[in-house]
């Protein structure tokens, strides 16, 4: 959504964004029923757009999630994104990607275990499987 217009942008706009050399996240957001998801496949479809990215395009839907941008960087918050479904998404890339996936792991917790160690824990998990995954694209 254009914030001086009030107008949804178009996939031609979102395009654009992603080939800026000085653009390096391009966010869509905005409330429920404005056409986002469409507009995020519309672009992510076009082949002007594949084609710039040669290792693949992949997508997942996160759905109606609360996350923090934080969470690879020591948050004491941890989204709301549990690591199954983290795992999950991630799976789903590497099937889109045709790349076996690592394995991710599971998070074991121990009697006892108060909040923070839970946390630190998953916390420990979630970035565990962001290397694991960075190794995997990024080599």
């Amino acid at each position: 959504l254009n914030e001086q217009t009030g107008s949804l942008a178009s996939p031609e706009v979102i395009s654009d964004d992603l080939f800026d050399a000085m653009q390096f996240v391009t966010v869509i957001q905005g409330m429920g029923g404005l056409g986002k998801t469409t507009l995020a496949a519309m672009s992510a479809t076009k082949e002007s757009v594949r084609s710039h990215f040669v290792d693949g395009v992949a997508w997942i839907k996160l759905g109606q999630k609360n996350f923090r941008n934080d969470n690879f960087h020591g948050s004491s918050e941890i989204s709301h994104l549990s690591f199954d479904d983290y795992k999950d998404h991630l799976y789903s890339i590497c099937k889109q990607l045709n790349r076996i996936p690592p394995d991710f792991g599971e998070i074991s917790f121990m009697p006892g275990d108060d909040d923070s160690i839970r946390e630190e824990r998953t916390l420990h998990a979630f970035q565990d499987a962001h290397q694991l995954m960075a190794n995997l694209l990024c080599g």
